[in-house]
């Protein structure tokens, strides 16, 4: 019995050294990978919203995450029930890039029951203007429009309403 004790402390210090390392290795990733958002870029989203007649608005005097995903893009799938459940509280517009038509694009979002403000970038012209590359990319803005939060990769909901507790 006694033999077994100083064998589980060990493997229990082992298991949490690597979730901190990996953890620590996660910051590092996102940290490189962040795009360099250009400023005053929030006016190229004032595009169609698939499904519906009008352009989105940029809210005014509230805070928005704008999030850019793809309906290829597997992590996206993984994380869009997040995000889906993030817009019943807060402004949320997402971007799916080259991900076809508005069609194909309803009838995901139909099919996963998503409700969520869309804007087709077919051929990615607006994730580029936000110089994103990489999926999911999700940016919070404050009330003023000033771009406070740059997350790359899968964020859980947790993460991103205690992100939002710190915009205004």
């Amino acid at each position: 019995m006694k033999n077994k004790r100083p064998l589980f402390k060990k493997s229990i210090k082992e298991i949490l050294f690597f979730l901190i390392f990996f953890l620590l290795a996660g910051i590092i990733v996102n940290f490189f990978r962040q795009p360099e958002v250009p400023k005053n870029v929030l006016q190229n989203l004032q595009q169609p919203i698939v499904g519906m007649q009008e352009n989105y608005s940029l809210p005014k005097s509230k805070p928005l995450i704008v999030h850019f995903w793809g309906i290829w893009c597997p992590v996206c799938k993984t994380e869009i029930p997040n995000i889906n459940s993030l817009a019943k509280d807060y402004e949320v517009i997402t971007v799916v890039v080259n991900s076809g038509s508005d069609k194909d694009i309803k009838d995901f979002l139909d099919k996963q029951g998503l409700k969520l403000k869309v804007i087709n970038d077919q051929n990615g012209e607006i994730a580029s203007s936000f110089d994103i590359g990489v999926y999911p990319t999700t940016l919070i803005y404050d009330s003023n429009g000033t771009l406070k939060f740059n997350e790359v990769g899968y964020r859980t909901i947790a993460g991103m309403i205690g992100r939002m507790l710190f915009v205004k």
